[in-house]
């Protein structure tokens, strides 16, 4: 945020990234500054798989938990076991966990969905 002094108004300004933002800082209202950011890139592929198999015991309620998007909740689901099984790039898994979150989300009365929602909210990705 930006301060006129002259009138003593505050102008808000907006920044948008699209893309792969990973390891930005923006600072405000600073000169010749410097800053020291710790990025911790140590995805923990065991973590995953172990709430992508507590997610799976819940696998044959999907159809009655998210009626219509229940095949898009399996697919999302079985490409993320597949590709934490096989170690792929934490950014596609994350993607997956991503899209069963939001099918989650929306189904705002199952238990089941708030569990996973939860579960997924954990990990530390």
């Amino acid at each position: 945020m930006e301060k006129n002094d002259t009138k003593n108004q505050a102008t808000n300004c907006s920044v948008n990234i699209t893309g792969n933002a990973s390891g930005v800082q923006i600072q405000q209202n600073t000169s010749h500054s410097a800053q020291r950011q710790k990025i911790n890139d140590n995805f923990n592929y065991n973590e995953v798989s172990e709430v992508l198999e507590e997610i799976s015991k819940y696998e044959s309620l999907f159809n009655d938990v998210f009626n219509q998007t229940a095949e898009q909740a399996k697919l999302a689901l079985h490409n993320a076991k597949e590709s934490t099984f096989n170690k792929e790039n934490p950014s596609k898994i994350k993607g997956f966990l991503n899209i069963l979150k939001d099918l989650s989300l929306k189904v705002s009365s199952s238990v089941i969905a708030k569990g996973i929602v939860e579960l997924i909210s954990k990990l530390s990705v």
